[in-house]
């Protein structure tokens, strides 16, 4: 019941607005390229992560799913904070919008 209302709230959460920064950092013809592989990877990360959290809860106890998405949301705290500055033109060297 509790992983029930999770995956409920996950894919209400999914089918919200994006945020702006694939835009702000792809090119202007990018843009939706960019934003299409956002919500792609949101999709199957929320796949991924539920076959990966029941897998791990057969084989182990509740701590061994806990400590993993406690490492992914580091990891991708860790990946903002890398990525927080980028621009459009600061990978491919042209020059921004």
């Amino acid at each position: 019941m509790f992983l029930g209302s999770i995956s409920a709230v996950s894919t209400a959460k999914s089918n919200a607005p994006r945020p702006s920064a694939p835009i702000d950092m792809a090119s202007q013809s990018a843009a939706a390229t960019a934003v299409g592989f956002v919500n792609f990877m949101g999709y199957l990360g929320a796949f991924a992560g539920d076959q990966m959290t029941g897998w791990l809860k057969d084989r182990h106890e509740w701590h061994v799913p806990l400590m993993s998405w406690a490492g992914c949301a580091f990891a991708a705290a860790a990946s903002v904070v890398c990525l927080w500055n980028i621009r459009a033109g600061d990978a491919t060297g042209e020059e921004s919008i």
